[in-house]
């Protein structure tokens, strides 16, 4: 979007900033990659958030774009590398072949998106010591909310992006429970 958007759109973009900052807090003691994979959701809500309550166009829409892309690709690999204990390398580089890959194969990224999606639901099954199936339908929140909202985002956009917003900001302090839960530990 390059017009400006109501300010009311500013505030669910900040739920999700507030919301990644909680689960990157709850997340420091257990797995600084973990957290890491957080922070391009929150930093994402905090541009959006900027951009919408200010107004702002040009670049600053590019980079919120980039960070709700590429950004949640590189975290959503930080996770399912953290997920992925020693079957694993260094989470961050996970991450960033993910990002790089939808970067240079912009039409795979829905693919790598779905892929790690399900790839973080099956391993937070297996790592969850209790409520195995709450857990894995808790990683694969966003699927469900990316598949909703963009059915809903024709006849009621305002809708859609609170709805995807807000489940976005359920998803991450969601992560961070189910991450303490498991007791995922990494030295990172």
């Amino acid at each position: 979007m390059t017009a400006a958007l109501p300010l009311h759109y500013a505030l669910t973009e900040a739920i999700v900033a507030a919301a990644g900052v909680i689960g990157i807090g709850q997340l420091m003691a257990i797995s600084r990659s973990a957290a890491l994979g957080l922070a391009p959701f929150a930093l994402a809500g905090l541009i959006g958030a900027i951009q919408i309550a200010g107004g702002l166009t040009g670049p600053i829409v590019m980079v919120h774009a980039f960070l709700s892309r590429a950004g949640a690709v590189f975290g959503l690999g930080c996770l399912v590398a953290v997920l992925a204990h020693r079957r694993a390398p260094q989470p961050a580089a996970i991450g960033a072949a993910a990002a790089a890959a939808v970067i240079a194969f912009p039409a795979a990224g829905v693919a790598i998106f779905v892929v790690l999606i399900l790839g973080g639901a099956v391993l937070t099954f297996r790592a969850a010591p209790h409520r195995r199936v709450m857990a894995a339908v808790g990683f694969a929140l966003l699927l469900p909310a990316q598949q909703l909202t963009a059915a809903l985002r024709p006849a009621h956009p305002a809708m859609a992006w609170h709805l995807f917003h807000v489940l976005v900001a359920l998803w991450l302090v969601g992560i961070a429970a189910i991450f303490q839960r498991a007791r995922l530990q990494r030295a990172t």
